[in-house]
């Protein structure tokens, strides 16, 4: 295969894993959006839950399990939103600083392959520049990966 037919397929796999990232950065953006979207929401729920209080009719086990049905309502929540919607967005942000650390790999070895292709262009095809291209191939199938 030749150095130019190898680095076009080459452009051609970070271009797709280029679009790829984009993509699943673009969902998780969504996912967080909504997300903060549904968090705000419960707060809105939780300052309603202890909410009126009861009247002087309500007295006895009616109003003893009633209060406790609505505390344990209210912890769960509380905890809720305190734990799962909290270790979820930190997630999130994880997989989206690792997406970006991907499309800043994919975005340098687009350059560089570019740069290897202005090389292959002049007809500059050394010892060098074939160790560059095993180089690129090297990262682009396993490195980004």
């Amino acid at each position: 295969m030749s150095f130019s037919r190898a680095l076009d397929d080459i452009q051609v796999i970070i271009s797709y894993q280029y679009s790829d990232v984009d993509d699943q950065l673009t969902r998780l953006r969504q996912t967080k959006a909504k997300l903060f979207k549904e968090l705000e929401t419960s707060r809105k729920e939780i300052q309603q839950m202890l909410q009126p209080e009861l009247a002087e009719q309500w007295t006895g086990n009616r109003s003893n399990e009633f209060t406790t049905y609505r505390e344990e309502a209210y912890q769960t929540t509380v905890q809720t939103i305190q734990y799962e919607f909290h270790q979820y967005l930190e997630q999130i942000d994880s997989e989206i600083l690792r997406l970006e650390s991907k499309r800043n790999f994919l975005t340098y070895l687009s350059s560089y392959s570019v740069e290897m292709e202005a090389l292959v262009a002049k007809d500059v095809v050394t010892a060098e520049v074939e160790e560059k291209l095993s180089q690129l191939k090297r990262w682009v199938f396993i490195g980004t990966n």
